[in-house]
């Protein structure tokens, strides 16, 4: 069924409700699109970075740079560069702003990928995360078709005909909620901070 190999960071997009670049955002000594890069690359993964622009990591990428093909469609149009230039079957998707992911969880995503297009985890209150996810080629043209009709939300991914997908309960798996923190406006940043000044 193919094992995956490869993994896209989500680094893209405005940042409008934090006002200001979150890839370029520091917590316990890197940026957070250091951090990403690293949790992935520590589950032996080859990584690249998608972005809007090279404007959005600024100098000094810690991973290759993807450009988006299609201009402002989202994370949606972001997993569809990535999978239009993988080279395996499946990959991994993680955002930039999700610093506290751990390398267990995305564990659990492969493990149980190679059956399906799609396998986006649920926490304990029942949310899903369609960005920390894995997604096939498969799901290629399926996303092209939603992008043509201005339809950017990636978990209605979980609803297409022919596509088969998985929700993975991490609960049943031990995975702590707070692997699924992501930061969206100030006051999560500062919660970030907070926490990390617990430590």
């Amino acid at each position: 069924m193919g094992v995956i190999r490869e993994a896209f960071v989500l680094a893209g997009g405005h940042s409008s409700r934090l006002g200001q670049n979150k890839a370029v955002l520091r917590f316990r000594g890197q940026t957070l699109l250091q951090r990403a890069v690293g949790i992935l690359e520590e589950t032996g993964l080859s990584v690249r970075i998608l972005v809007s622009s090279e404007d959005d990591v600024h100098s000094d990428p810690p991973a290759p740079l993807l450009l988006d093909r299609i201009e402002d469609a989202g994370p949606l149009g972001g997993i569809h560069s990535g999978l239009s230039e993988s080279t395996g079957k499946r990959s991994l998707f993680l955002p930039c702003d999700s610093p506290l992911v751990t390398p267990r969880l995305l564990h659990l995503l492969m493990q149980v990928s190679p059956a399906f297009d799609v396998v986006i985890p649920r926490d304990g209150g029942r949310r899903l995360h369609p960005l920390i996810a894995v997604y096939s080629r498969g799901c290629l043209e399926e996303i092209e078709r939603r992008l043509a009709q201005g339809r950017r939300r990636v978990d209605e991914l979980l609803v297409s005909r022919g596509l088969r997908c998985r929700i993975l309960d991490t609960r049943r798996y031990g995975v702590e909620d707070s692997c699924f923190f992501n930061i969206n406006t100030p006051e999560d940043l500062r919660e970030l901070e907070l926490m990390a000044a617990e430590e």
